[in-house]
């Protein structure tokens, strides 16, 4: 008889009382965490327009821009690599993710990986560089000098001195990426 017959016969029992141990279901969740991470990716590559919005749309590679007349830009950057990287990294990157409001941001290591994540987070430019806001995943191996896995979502907004005069165009910048972020990037 091997082990896993002896364990699955026994009866456990814990401070008097006993219970049957199941091993009709997995004993390791597969969380699938890589999966997870490529589909947004996949969700990216297949944009070719924003719902309900015109505007210029040019592609280049892995990133999609679409430019707006009144005043901002959104860019979209996908590169999806995650062969070599441990499934344990992807899920935690994935917990972090979810675990982020509106605003955070965290640059990490984990298990050989740097990893940086900004959900929503907004920055003040220079005078004439405008502002943008930022929801990034990035997974890279601290030994080598290529990002294995992206996911940007990007606004800017024209620069500050048009937008002393009207804020407008930043709202709506940023209003689109925290809506672009919660319709693509789902975790």
């Amino acid at each position: 008889m091997d082990w896993f017959s002896v364990l699955k016969n026994q009866v456990a029992s814990t401070k008097g009382k006993q219970f049957q141990l199941d091993f009709n279901q997995p004993m390791v969740e597969d969380d699938n965490c890589k999966d997870k991470l490529m589909a947004v990716v996949r969700k990216l590559e297949g944009v070719t327009s924003l719902k309900g919005i015109t505007g210029e749309n040019t592609r280049s590679g892995t990133a999609r821009t679409f430019s707006f007349p009144e005043g901002y830009t959104v860019s979209l950057t996908y590169r999806g690599e995650l062969d070599e990287v441990p499934e344990e990294v992807c899920c935690k990157v994935i917990e972090t993710y979810n675990k982020f409001a509106d605003g955070d941001l965290e640059i990490f290591e984990f298990l050989g990986y740097h990893i940086i994540i900004f959900k929503n987070t907004d920055s003040l430019g220079e005078p004439d560089s405008g502002v943008e806001a930022n929801t990034t995943i990035s997974i890279r191996d601290i030994y080598e000098p290529f990002t294995m896995y992206r996911v940007n979502i990007k606004c800017s907004a024209t620069s500050i001195k048009e937008m002393m005069f009207d804020p407008n165009p930043w709202n709506k910048g940023l209003e689109l990426c925290k809506k672009l972020t919660k319709e693509y990037v789902k975790l």
